[in-house]
């Protein structure tokens, strides 16, 4: 008794009109009310980032101008982390200002 072996083939078609997810940061801006300490809190409570990271950025923030507190995320989850955010500075009466912006 022989075997046979039987190739099957797919073709697959790709869509080249598919784009990359894309992807966004959260800048936060440096102003001369909302404090270094709310800063820090708010990039430790919000963001997730630990202590050390949270106060580095706070002082890059002061000293730049902005920073990043957040990248490589989801045009949603951005905004929600800046709903976040603003809502905590309005309720603390800072003016902070944080963006969504396209990476």
């Amino acid at each position: 008794m022989t075997e046979t072996m039987t190739q099957t083939t797919t073709k697959v078609e790709i869509n080249q009109d598919l784009e990359l997810p894309k992807f966004f940061s959260v800048i936060m801006f440096n102003d001369d009310v909302t404090t270094h300490e709310f800063v820090v809190v708010t990039l430790v409570e919000v963001f997730g980032l630990g202590i050390e990271p949270a106060m580095s950025l706070t002082k890059s923030i002061h000293e730049n101008g902005s920073g990043i507190a957040a990248s490589g995320i989801t045009e949603e989850l951005a905004t929600h982390l800046c709903n976040i955010v603003r809502t905590r500075a309005v309720l603390e009466s800072f003016p902070l200002v944080v963006e969504v912006r396209p990476e």
